[in-house]
């Protein structure tokens, strides 16, 4: 993950001349990298665990992706409203701080 750190840094460096960019960017990569350490776990869960359980039928595999699948765009859902809101929030308060010390760019 030291690639998507470097790249991260490199947003960051940008962050005064590009806000809007660079915050965009930041949070989307902060939300992989979590959900990549999140998968990261879960496969090493399932690898401790894979010999003490029977396989999974191949008929069950559809369904179980289907009911991922439908959680997952559910939690995507709220994220990005999340985020969205958080940016907003985040502008907002920038806006008000430049226009509090008469910085009105």
């Amino acid at each position: 993950m030291e690639r998507l750190d470097d790249l991260m840094y490199k947003f960051k460096t940008h962050s005064e001349t590009h806000p809007n960019i660079a915050t965009l960017w930041i949070n989307y990569m902060k939300i992989k990298k979590e959900n990549l350490e999140l998968l990261l776990e879960q496969g090493n869960k399932i690898i401790d665990t894979i010999n003490e359980n029977q396989d999974i039928p191949l008929e069950t595999l559809p369904f179980l992706i289907m009911l991922k699948n439908g959680m997952a765009n559910e939690m995507a859902n709220g994220m990005a409203n999340e985020m969205a809101n958080g940016m907003a929030n985040e502008m907002a308060n920038e806006m008000a701080n430049e226009m509090a010390n008469g910085n009105n760019t």
